[in-house]
């Protein structure tokens, strides 16, 4: 795999000379996959933002749906705060959805990380345990 190493905003568009328009910062992602076999307990995924990062939104594709009894959901978080990032309700189903965030959480993703920082998922399962489900979770962010 190539790397691409760069420093500062990048500038794009007409204006090439002086001005500070048409600058801006490149939006970064990363993605890990897990499923039902890695979540009894606090699973730390590949995901690590980098000190100095901006989380500025979570998705979640589900590939293959959590099957427990009766309910399972999902939250989002590090290794001391497990759900300080977002949560997902439903995660029976599958497709893309929505990973909601309070005011505590989206103020957690703001500039906040003094060090790399490892993102955690944590399944909730209520009920028998599930035997299925699988989920690709993508960490969008930029760097300060």
């Amino acid at each position: 795999m190539g790397k691409t190493h760069f420093s500062g905003p990048i500038k794009s568009g007409t204006i090439r000379e002086g001005s500070g328009e048409n600058s801006g910062t490149v939006v970064l992602s990363q993605s890990a996959t897990f499923d039902h076999n890695q979540v009894e307990v606090r699973t730390p995924t590949t995901i690590v933002i980098p000190a100095g990062g901006k989380i500025i939104d979570i998705i979640l594709e589900l590939n293959a749906a959590w099957n427990s009894a009766t309910s399972d959901s999902l939250e989002i978080g590090t290794a001391t705060d497990q759900d300080a990032f977002g949560d997902v309700a439903d995660i029976q189903a599958t497709g893309k959805v929505a990973v909601t965030a309070d005011q505590a959480q989206v103020n957690a993703r703001d500039f906040s990380f003094p060090t790399d920082t490892v993102i955690n998922t944590q399944v909730s399962e209520t009920g028998a345990s599930a035997s299925a489900g699988s989920a690709t979770l993508t960490v969008l962010y930029i760097q300060r």
